[in-house]
């Protein structure tokens, strides 16, 4: 689905139509960013000829957003998963004293 969608976005026959942008936009914030495809995001914004240059940047500031969210989101996953590992060595390390 993510292969058709691209195709059909990237088509520049499909460009022309009116409610490109709109689709275009709803690509980006409803699948590509959700699912942390920032550079195909990227791509795809700096190919299209739909979005004046003030629309590209606000497109590409928004992509640079969800990807400095996605990783502090990664990080404060993970560190909870790291932290009890952490106080099993703690906890290990006490014990073999």
């Amino acid at each position: 689905m993510l292969e058709v969608d691209s195709y059909w976005l990237r088509d520049l026959t499909n460009q022309s139509l009116p409610s490109y942008g709109t689709l275009m936009e709803l690509h980006l914030l409803h699948v590509l960013l959700p699912l942390g495809q920032f550079v195909e995001a990227e791509e795809l914004v700096q190919g299209c000829d739909t979005f004046n240059k003030e629309q590209q940047l606000e497109a590409l500031r928004t992509i640079n957003e969800r990807r400095c969210q996605w990783v502090q989101q990664e990080e404060t996953q993970s560190a909870p998963e790291e932290q009890p590992a952490t106080v099993r060595e703690k906890l290990l390390g006490r014990r073999s004293l």
